[in-house]
């Protein structure tokens, strides 16, 4: 409760645990009910919150990962349709010496980088996987994805599921399991020479909108792409 309280009031640092643990309101809300305030006592500092955060085992990462997706699934309005699922990563800039905090040269920084997934129409979090600073995009999705699309389908077999996410995860092993999972997909790909020309006649479109309206204009095509051997 005290590690929970101190991130949500904007504390996230182990050591802000030294100080805070003489906090009287910080105490009162980590407090049982029937306690008096004269019996509060003095809450954990930043040695024993290191300690406790150390002794978490992967068995008890999957469980809790395992609650939240059970939590959804009791929750979730049964005539929603679809689910969409978003992925992303993102870069969590880290401080001193933390275990697996790199330096990946395309963000310029030392950092973690988690991915998550969450319900689009929701926003409800349903997986979160820490990683170290420099992991791919795609590092450790797939037995994730395959994990979260068979629980959702044993809970709801007919219910269309489409996984949104950028170029990061436009993965063979990804398309895959969409594939054969048939579970829709809209993932992005990087761009190359072939596909800018591909599309060089139908950017000229928006440019015309955009030139005559002062609005930002979108159009969507579709075009057969295969990649040469090398």
């Amino acid at each position: 409760m005290q590690k929970v309280l101190q991130v949500a009031a904007g504390y996230e640092d182990m050591n802000d645990s030294n100080y805070l643990r003489h906090d009287p309101i910080l105490k009162m809300a980590c407090t049982q009910p029937d306690e008096k305030a004269k019996d509060l006592k003095v809450l954990a500092s930043q040695p024993t919150m290191s300690r406790w955060e150390n002794q978490i085992t992967p068995e008890e990462i999957k469980k809790l990962r395992k609650y939240f997706v059970e939590h959804f699934i009791a929750h979730y309005p049964k005539d929603c349709q679809p689910i969409i699922l978003d992925i992303d990563g993102w870069d969590a800039q880290t401080y001193g010496h933390q275990q697996l905090s790199l330096f990946p040269s395309y963000y310029g920084h030392k950092m973690y980088f988690p991915v998550l997934i969450n319900e689009a129409s929701t926003g409800y979090p349903l997986i979160m996987q820490l990683r170290a600073g420099n992991s791919h995009s795609g590092k450790g999705i797939v037995g994730i994805l395959r994990w979260l699309i068979w629980r959702i389908k044993k809970a709801w077999p007919n219910q269309e599921i489409i996984i949104r996410g950028d170029a990061g995860f436009s993965l063979p092993e990804i398309l895959r399991i969409c594939e054969r999972s048939q579970v829709k997909f809209a993932l992005g790909f990087s761009s190359n020479a072939v596909l800018k020309r591909k599309i060089e006649n139908l950017l000229e479109i928006p440019r015309v909108v955009y030139h005559l309206t002062g609005q930002k204009a979108r159009l969507f095509d579709d075009v057969y792409y295969a990649a040469q051997t090398w």
